[in-house]
């Protein structure tokens, strides 16, 4: 289900975010061609962990994450637009939500832009909480994970994922 994302998933990674650009312009306009005409030129990131997700052999979208000190930083999950709400983002979620437990830490946070009706409901039926919207906290927040960027109208929410007993 879940893949090391290499170079030659560049251009399946920048059509993905394309693909989502439509539900992101009235609320980012712009941001997802420019996101992914960075990827293109530029490659994945070293800071992420990017992994393709694949269901029957075949690519449907991507997942990124910063493991942190105790932490863990979902940067992003993405779908084709044709295979969301079928449950694979919530399995994605559960496999980056063990994987963080697995490495001993304590919660998983991210971003949520406070428009995205779509996003908030999902992660809130997930267990994620909203934590703050005030930008200079939010990017304290994202400083322990590194140069990770902020987007103006986002919402830090986060998950305690304790270590089973």
């Amino acid at each position: 289900m879940l893949r090391p994302a290499v170079a030659g998933d560049v251009p399946f990674i920048a059509s993905v975010i394309r693909a989502n650009a439509t539900l992101y312009d009235p609320i980012l306009p712009g941001g997802f061609g420019t996101w992914a005409d960075k990827v293109e030129a530029e490659g994945i990131p070293d800071l992420y962990d990017t992994r393709v997700i694949g269901v029957d052999g075949t690519d449907i979208g991507f997942v990124s994450v910063v493991w942190g000190s105790g932490s863990t930083y979902l940067s992003s999950l993405f779908l084709l637009p044709e295979r969301r709400r079928g449950g694979v983002g919530s399995g994605v979620l559960g496999r980056i939500e063990d994987e963080a437990r697995g490495r001993g830490h304590t919660e998983v946070c991210l971003l949520v832009h406070r428009e995205a009706a779509w996003a908030r409901p999902f992660y809130a039926r997930h267990g994620y909480g909203f934590v703050t919207d005030v930008e200079d906290t939010v990017r304290q927040y994202l400083g322990r994970f590194g140069p990770v960027p902020f987007i103006p109208g986002s919402e830090y929410w986060r998950k305690i994922v304790v270590l089973p007993v």
